[in-house]
């Protein structure tokens, strides 16, 4: 039934592309409109990634510079992670439960004496159910044998949802019984391996959920270990020179160099915002621009090795900060957790071929908007770029083409992001995000509201922190007294 949903829906977005496409050919009066779109559709992506990443990485690199501030961001996004990860918990154990409860019943056990097929599905639920049995103790420690309320929770679909489409292979054989019993035996089969395959992907999407909550607990504890040290560095007093000179570098080095990073960063920024916003005029004004010869006025003068080497050394700058701009933005993309990649192999297989498959896409199109930005003539194809790619070409808006659209894009992002647009909105709707819950913070008007917050945050880390040296400490006495027996027995 789900095979046959999914090729419907398949042919039903062939279809509509397929319209779309003949449309977009008929008006570009070019059929070659399947490279003009996969050229549009990244250019966009570029143009949104480089206009939050321009902004966000300034940022994040001033406030580096100040582990104070950066510990009290740490604490109050730690609540929400702990919360995040005990809603997970829960989750994952309604789910295991109501199995449990399927299993035990006597539908099931009918089901399984009366088809080979209802016992398939029930060691592949166990199997899947198996690999979450025993959590770590950070996540077996918050299970609990009440089953929470599903407050605001919503319905779920039932087995006679599914049953009610005449495809599944089970309704064929129904309708040549003609005994009542058999009628009843199939409803039953019909009825339980409905309610597994409901069960099979919740328990999934429950597991999955589980492991993104868990590294982004985990993440968060990593970034308060490293700014309480460098707090505890910065308020000990000093004993020794070494101490001293130990201090001065984690401490007052550390924040000078982070805070050149950040103004370093915001100039390249402001350069950048600058070289697109002269896009669209017919003359070159970008700083970069001036650094490179024409492409066709160079291609017949021999250049001198110091020349290449200078002119290569200065552009990769500008190309490297932006692309880490549109990478580290497409990988601080919150809004499809499940496709999030996670530190400490957290990963799914599905977060590493998306994530791959993005990044890939995105170095042609960023390479193209690179030339665009300092109006590189290249039309004598000297470029190793137009060598490889040919065909740029992308879909106008308003009449209008890349040159004119993309930089107030990347303008509109950018200012959107400096002004926190995008976390406003999504606490509007709801939805969890970093700077989110920072600014719903900010609103409280009272300051012993967030100090509280505060002071949560704090105990749950330390808290974590000493479980963790509880569990390394026990660890490694039992490793001793396993060799110091090994010792002995060989001695003996």
């Amino acid at each position: 039934q789900a095979y046959d949903e999914s090729v419907q829906d398949l042919l039903l977005l062939f279809v509509t592309s397929a319209i779309f496409t003949v449309i977009l050919a008929l008006h570009l009066k070019t059929w070659r409109v399947l490279p003009i779109l996969g050229n549009t559709y990244g250019l966009m992506l570029v143009v949104v990634l480089l206009g939050y990443g321009l902004v966000a990485i300034p940022r994040m690199l001033m406030r580096w510079a100040r582990p104070r501030e950066e510990l009290k961001r740490i604490y109050l996004l730690s609540n929400k992670a702990d919360e995040w990860l005990f809603d997970a918990v829960w989750e994952l154990q309604d789910t295991e439960d109501e199995i449990d409860s399927l299993l035990a019943s006597a539908n099931h056990t009918r089901a399984v004496q009366n088809h080979s097929d209802v016992q398939y599905c029930t060691d592949e639920l166990i199997a899947v159910k198996a690999k979450t049995l025993v959590l770590p103790p950070l996540l077996q420690s918050k299970r609990t044998k009440n089953v929470r309320s599903r407050r605001g929770s919503t319905a779920r679909p039932t087995a006679s949802a599914a049953t009610s489409s005449p495809t599944h292979k089970f309704a064929k054989l129904k309708k040549s019984e003609e005994s009542s019993d058999d009628l009843e035996r199939l409803d039953i089969i019909i009825e339980v391996i409905n309610e597994m395959a409901t069960l099979h992907a919740r328990l999934k999407k429950a597991q999955n959920n589980l492991d993104n909550a868990r590294a982004n607990f985990s993440n968060i504890l990593s970034r308060y270990k490293s700014f309480a040290r460098l707090v505890e560095i910065e308020t000990q007093a000093s004993s020794s020179i070494l101490a001293s000179t130990k201090k001065f570098g984690r401490t007052i080095l550390r924040g000078v160099m982070f805070h050149s990073l950040g103004v370093l960063s915001i100039g390249m920024s402001a350069l950048v915002l600058w070289s697109e916003c002269t896009m669209m005029l017919p003359f070159n004004l970008s700083p970069f621009g001036f650094l490179v010869q024409d492409g066709c006025e160079t291609e017949a003068q021999e250049k001198s090795d110091l020349y290449i080497f200078i002119e290569s050394i200065s552009l990769s700058f500008p190309l490297m900060y932006i692309s880490i701009c549109v990478y580290w933005s497409l990988m601080k993309v919150t809004l499809f957790t499940n496709f999030k990649l996670n530190g400490n192999k957290m990963s799914s297989a599905v977060a590493l071929v998306f994530n791959a498959q993005y990044f890939i896409r995105m170095q042609f199109p960023l390479g193209y908007n690179f030339l665009l930005m300092f109006k590189y003539n290249d039309k004598c194809g000297t470029t190793a770029f137009s060598k490889l790619m040919s065909n740029m070409d992308t879909v106008p808006f308003f009449g209008t083409g890349f040159s004119l659209y993309a930089p107030l894009m990347i303008l509109l992002f950018s200012v959107m992001t400096y002004f926190n647009v995008y976390p406003r909105l999504a606490t509007l709707v709801g939805m969890d995000h970093e700077d989110a819950i920072l600014i719903a913070l900010d609103k409280c008007e009272a300051e012993d509201e967030v100090g509280e917050k505060l002071r949560s945050g704090e105990a749950l880390l330390v808290h974590q922190c000493q479980k963790e040296n509880d569990t390394a400490y026990n660890h490694n006495t039992e490793e001793e007294s396993g060799i110091e027996q090994i010792s002995f027995g060989r001695f003996v």
